[in-house]
């Protein structure tokens, strides 16, 4: 999903409604289950409470619930705990 999000939708431009209607984006849109929520799809890869708690832990920086964020949101935790968080040296002030 990560590969899919960078490739397909993270640097495309989108400068009409008509952009979003490629073929290809839209069949590799379909396996980012944009119409799940991400409580639901957590609850379908985690059992333990500690686990689904460490991956919806980010959505509460966006202002949001795991109820009501779409599921492909996860990617924030897959970046964070397998690629890693970045930060510029010194801080962002810097």
């Amino acid at each position: 999903m990560y590969e899919v999000s960078i490739k397909e939708l993270m640097y495309r431009d989108y400068r009409t409604i008509f952009d979003f209607m490629d073929r290809k984006l839209m069949a590799q849109g379909l396996k980012l289950n944009l119409l799940e929520n991400l409580d639901k799809f957590v609850s379908k890869h985690f059992e333990s409470d500690e686990a689904k708690k460490i991956v919806e832990y980010s959505i509460g920086f966006l202002g949001s619930s795991p109820h009501n964020t779409p599921s492909f949101y996860h990617i924030m935790s897959h970046i964070d705990l397998t690629l890693g968080v970045w930060y510029p040296e010194g801080g962002m002030r810097k």
